[in-house]
C-alpha cells in the first residue's frame, strides 16, 4: 500500500521544536487530508516541498495564489511554446519556456521545471528538432501537473 504525505499545520505549531515529521500527515489511499490539508500529489508530479516553502514564506494564502496564478497563466505559457515549436521561432519558444521553468519551480512541478529547461535550451542553441522531441513529453508533464494543482486548489478551497 502507498503511503502518502500532505503537509498540515496546526494552529501555534512551533516549527523550531517539531521535527520535519511532526509537519505531515500519513494518509493512506487518500487524496484530501483531514480539514485543513492539502489535495495529495503523485509525489513525482508536485514536489511538496517547494509548497511548505511557499507556506512558510507565506501561509496558505501565499500556496493559494500561486497554485490559483499557475493555474491561471500557464496555459497561455505552453500555448507561446507550442507556437514557437511548430513554427520554428525560438525566440517564442525560448520566453514561454523560460516564464514556465520559473512557474513550475515555484509550485513544485518539477517534471516540468526540467522539461521547460530543456526546450529553453535547444531554443538558445536554435535546436528545433531538439524543442519538437521534448515537446510530447512535456505535454504529459503538463498535463499531470495541470491535474494534480487543479486537486490541490480544489482540497484547499474545500476548507472551512
Amino acid at each position: 500500500m502507498c503511503e502518502r504525505f500532505a503537509q498540515r499545520r496546526e494552529p501555534g505549531h512551533d516549527q523550531s521544536s517539531g521535527s520535519r515529521r511532526e509537519n505531515f500527515i500519513k494518509l493512506e489511499d487518500s487524496h484530501v487530508a483531514p480539514r485543513r490539508g492539502w489535495t495529495m500529489t503523485e509525489p513525482e508530479v508536485i514536489k511538496l516541498e517547494a509548497l511548505e516553502r511557499l507556506q512558510q514564506w507565506g501561509g496558505d494564502k501565499l500556496v493559494g495564489q500561486m497554485v490559483r496564478l499557475f493555474l491561471k497563466n500557464s496555459g497561455a505559457r505552453m500555448e507561446q511554446i507550442r507556437s514557437g515549436v511548430s513554427s520554428g521561432d525560438v525566440e517564442e519558444a525560448e520566453y514561454g519556456a523560460h516564464s514556465l521553468k520559473s512557474s513550475a519551480a515555484n509550485v513544485g512541478a518539477e517534471t516540468l521545471r526540467q522539461l521547460a529547461t530543456q526546450i529553453e535550451t535547444a531554443a538558445v542553441e536554435r535546436d528545433v528538432d531538439r524543442m519538437r522531441e521534448v515537446l510530447p513529453d512535456m505535454e504529459v508533464a503538463y498535463a499531470s501537473a495541470m491535474s494534480e494543482l487543479e486537486k490541490l486548489e480544489q482540497g484547499m478551497s474545500d476548507e472551512p
